[in-house]
C-alpha cells in the first residue's frame, strides 16, 4: 500500500545549490542548473532532498528509538557499513527502512520537485575569511549566484510505510524548519522559513503514533 504527502517548504530568502564541476570565468560559485528553452533555470536534485531528509531523520531517530543498534545505524548513515547487509534487529528499523542500507532498498522516494514561484538568479558579492586568524585571505574578493525564489515543493511516495515509519518521517518533515538546502549559510541562503505538509491520513497517523513515542521516552 501506498503512502503519498505533498511538501512545501518556503525559504526565507534565497538558496545555493553548487554546480560542481562547472567552471565559470565570470562566476566563482555558479549555482546548479537546467537549461530550458535557452534560459538557465536553478534546480533542486531529488537527491539533495532525500539527503537532507536522511540527514534530519537519522538525528532524530537516535532520540526517538533508544536501543542497542545505535552503533550500526551510525555506521550506515556514515556509510561505513557499504560492504555488509545489516543484522535483523537493524533492518527493521525505521530509519534503516525508509532510506535504505547495503542490500536493502528504501521504501520512500522523491517525486515531482517544482518551484512554487519562478526562481531569480542574481551574484552577490563575498569575502574569504581565515577562520583561524580571523582576518581576510589573499585574493578574498569572490562572487556567487544565488537564486530567490519564495520555495519549493516536492511529493514522497512511500510503499507499506509502518506506523513508527510515518511517525519517523512526520517528525523529520516538521524538522526541516531547522534545516538548510545547500550550501552558503553563513549567507543566508538555503535556510527554511515554514513547512507545509498535505495528506491528512498520513498526518493523523503519523502524529497519533509519534506522540505515544515520545510518551514512551518520557
Amino acid at each position: 500500500m501506498k503512502s503519498k504527502v505533498t511538501v512545501n517548504l518556503l525559504f526565507h530568502h534565497s538558496f545555493h545549490i553548487g554546480a560542481s564541476g562547472h567552471e565559470s570565468e565570470v562566476i566563482d560559485m555558479p549555482i546548479l542548473t537546467d537549461i530550458k528553452n535557452n534560459k538557465r533555470i536553478p534546480k533542486i536534485p531529488e537527491n539533495v532532498i532525500k539527503g537532507v531528509l536522511r540527514k534530519t531523520a537519522f538525528h532524530i531517530s537516535l532520540n526517538l528509538f533508544k536501543n542497542k543498534t545505535d552503533k550500526e545505524i551510525w555506521d550506515i548513515f556514515s556509510k561505513k557499513a557499504h560492504h555488509m547487509s545489516p543484522m535483523d534487529d537493524v533492518k527493521n528499523h525505521p530509519f534503516v527502512q525508509l532510506f535504505g542500507a547495503p542490500n536493502i532498498p528504501g521504501k520512500i522516494r522523491i517525486l515531482d520537485s517544482n518551484f512554487i514561484s519562478q526562481p531569480k538568479i542574481f551574484v552577490k558579492q563575498g569575502i574569504r575569511i581565515n577562520r583561524e586568524l580571523l582576518s581576510t585571505e589573499q585574493n578574498a574578493l569572490f562572487n556567487m549566484e544565488l537564486a530567490e525564489v519564495k520555495g519549493f515543493s516536492f511529493k514522497i511516495e512511500g510503499i507499506f510505510l509502518t506506523s513508527e515509519e510515518k511517525a519517523l518521517l512526520l517528525a523529520t518533515l516538521n524538522a526541516l524548519q531547522y534545516s538548510s538546502f545547500g550550501g552558503l549559510i553563513s549567507q543566508g541562503a538555503g535556510l527554511i522559513s515554514k513547512v507545509e505538509i498535505e495528506g491528512k491520513k498520513f498526518v493523523k497517523i503519523a502524529q497519533s503514533t509519534l506522540k505515544q513515542l515520545i510518551q514512551n521516552e518520557t
